[in-house]
Parts: structure tokens; C-alpha cells; sequence
């Protein structure tokens, strides 16, 4: 190899040289741009939530659909518009337990990902409805931990649903990312 051939190798090589302080640089500066986003959307989110939506007509929907099962599976209960009236205890579906908090959340977290329309029209479309389908079990699983177990439907409500939900809802957006995000043709992520 010439002199010239190898300068202009070792040249090559020098420019594609990246020193590990560019490298976390350039991590923490995307991390920052998507925590940035992420906390915009939440914001957006919840102020068009409290000010401008109407949730009755989901208050009603997940009242009947939790009275409904927690019928077929044995349970008597009644419901009254947003009430629901179990063996002992009464309940009223406000609209936190719509599951409308988990759902702006994956949608923050989608949205503030970088990714195509296609992607994030799959996560919403796939995401909401199934976190919905969830917020109904969990409804069903403590109206019977209510009539079971007053003192650990009470836990479950304000502990573990809770973090249940977190996890499940970052378990969704990364296996968005992996499953989705990562295998479209031109990712916006790399593999």
C-alpha cells in the first residue's frame, strides 16, 4: 500500500472515529428531546382532557360493561347511570376509572417517540382499546376482591393496579418500539 493509500485510510478511519463522550452526548441529547416531548404531550393531554371532553357517555360504557360481567360471572350487582351497587359497597365510576390516565400516557409516550404515522396509528389503534379491555378486568377483579376481601380490594385499588398499570403501559411502549418501530423499513430508530 502507497504512502498516499494509507493517509487517506488512516484519514477515513480518523473521521469515522467517535469518541464515547460524542456517543453519550448524542444519547442523552435524543433521551432529552424524547422526555421533552413526552412531557409536553402529557400537558397537552390532560389540559384538553379536564377542559374539553365530556367522559359520561365512557362513565356509563365501563359502568355497564364491569356490571354486566361482574353479573355473568355470579356477582349481583345493579347499576344507576355511574353507580354501582355491589353486595357491600357502592361505586362510581368517575372518569379516572376509565383508564383515560394510562391511555394519555401510552399515547405521550408514542407520540414523543420518533417513528412513522403508520407506527403510531398501529400503537393507538392496538394500544387504547386494549388498555380499556384491562381497565375493565381490573374493574371485575375488584368488584369481586370487594365482595371477597374488602381490606385487599382497597390495596389492590390504590397500590397495586396502580403500579400494575405503569408497568403495563411502559411494557407496551417498548414492546411497541421493539416489535414494531425497529422492523418497519426505514425505522427512525435503529435495530
Amino acid at each position: 500500500m502507497g504512502r498516499k493509500s494509507r493517509l487517506k485510510k488512516e484519514a477515513r478511519q480518523e473521521r469515522l472515529r467517535v469518541e464515547p463522550k460524542e456517543i453519550l452526548s448524542s444519547a442523552s441529547s435524543s433521551f432529552l428531546k424524547i422526555a421533552m416531548t413526552f412531557a409536553a404531550m402529557v400537558i397537552v393531554f390532560e389540559i384538553i382532557v379536564e377542559l374539553f371532553i365530556d367522559w359520561l357517555p365512557l362513565q356509563l360504557a365501563t359502568a355497564s360493561i364491569t356490571t354486566y360481567l361482574l353479573q355473568v360471572t355470579g356477582l349481583e350487582v345493579n347499576t344507576s347511570g355511574i353507580h354501582m351497587i355491589l353486595p357491600n359497597a357502592r361505586w362510581e365510576v368517575i372518569a379516572d376509572c376509565t383508564a383515560i390516565g394510562a391511555q394519555v400516557i401510552f399515547l405521550s409516550f408514542v407520540l414523543a417517540f420518533p417513528s412513522s404515522k403508520k407506527a403510531k396509528l398501529f400503537a393507538t389503534g392496538v394500544g387504547v382499546p386494549f388498555i380499556f379491555a384491562v381497565n375493565i378486568v381490573r374493574l371485575v377483579a375488584l368488584g369481586w376482591l370487594t365482595y371477597l376481601s374488602p381490606k385487599l380490594a382497597d390495596y389492590c385499588h390504590d397500590f397495586v393496579w396502580q403500579m400494575g398499570f405503569l408497568f403495563m403501559v411502559v411494557g407496551m411502549w417498548l414492546a411497541w418500539i421493539e416489535w414494531v418501530v425497529k422492523r418497519e423499513k426505514n425505522p427512525a430508530v435503529s435495530a
